[in-house]
């Protein structure tokens, strides 16, 4: 045998004694007056084996070092109450990737009775300081417009009452995002019905912005079949200059401006003029000097 190959099972040999040797020696005692660290705890207690044929306890109710997380069919058959406990003993893991492949997995078998007490167990979380990685919200957001879109729009009210106030637009577009997986023709009959917050305004504005399937003559015809100083409206022309820089032209902000129908110009002002002073102060100087004001305000 080569000297190399028996120097690599040596040092092998010698690996796996010192771990066997470090399982199986007795703890050592703690120093007078320190307290030993308490041991691992399962993160919840669940039945080996459910009737209805859910997945082994082993599987679940360990934390290990490197999650495998849940999937949806997993979770689902879980019961109401160990998905709610396991909710809440993820919510306080520190290491966002194992915490991030636990919950949205425990996110995706949520019913629709459960979404008001998950909703307050990661909210509560966050108030202790124990927050979540934007994955997990977007997750619990799409599975409230999966299941209950409606419901969610009057739960959180036009002021966000869960998380901060930045992060709601980012909830609004994940709630439509879940809809419209379930029922794209429902959620858009329901956007272009006037809207009388930023919240679902933001929420219709996407599921207006998806119809037009990225062409931006087909979101200025949809633009202007609603109020043109509606909520929506102002939302929508967001998306719309998104689109509208994308072309092969990639006009400035300016000249999306000026090539709107007059109608929506109104509504277009603040988006321009905010968009210019992002990308170029000077320019936005001269636009504002040349526009003082929204057309509607001449």
């Amino acid at each position: 045998m080569k000297r190399s190959t028996l120097v690599i099972l040596a040092v092998g040999t010698a690996v796996a004694a010192f771990s066997l040797a470090r399982r199986t020696r007795p703890e050592a005692e703690p120093p007078a007056g320190v307290v030993a660290p308490a041991a691992p705890r399962a993160l919840v207690r669940v039945s080996p084996v459910h009737e209805t044929g859910g997945l082994p306890a082993k599987e679940i109710g360990k934390y290990p070092p490197a999650c495998q997380g849940l999937s949806a069919e997993q979770a689902a058959r879980l019961t109401s109450e160990e998905r709610m406990a396991m909710l809440a003993e993820g919510a306080l893991i520190s290491d966002w990737g194992n915490q991030a492949a636990l919950l949205c997995g425990l996110i995706s078998g949520l019913t629709k009775e459960e979404l008001v007490d998950a909703t307050k167990i990661l909210s509560d979380a966050q108030q202790l300081g124990n927050g979540q990685p934007e994955v997990v919200m977007q997750s619990l957001w799409q599975q409230w417009g999966r299941l209950d879109p409606v419901e969610a729009f009057s739960h959180f009210g036009p002021v966000p009452t869960h998380g901060y106030a930045h992060e709601a637009d980012d909830r609004a577009r994940s709630l439509m995002a879940g809809w419209l997986e379930t029922n794209a023709d429902q959620a858009l009959e329901w956007a272009q019905k006037p809207k009388t917050t930023r919240m679902e305004a933001v929420a219709a504005a996407l599921a207006i912005s998806r119809n037009a399937n990225g062409d931006p003559k087909q979101l200025v015809a949809a633009m202007l079949k609603l109020p043109a100083d509606g909520a929506t409206t102002q939302a929508c022309l967001d998306d719309y200059f998104d689109l509208a820089s994308l072309t092969k032209e990639s006009p400035s902000a300016a000249e999306i401006y000026d090539q709107l129908a007059p109608a929506l110009r109104p509504a277009a002002w603040a988006v321009t003029a905010k968009r210019l002073s992002l990308g170029d102060p000077a320019l936005a100087k001269s636009w504002l000097d040349q526009h003082p004001n929204s057309p509607s305000q001449h």
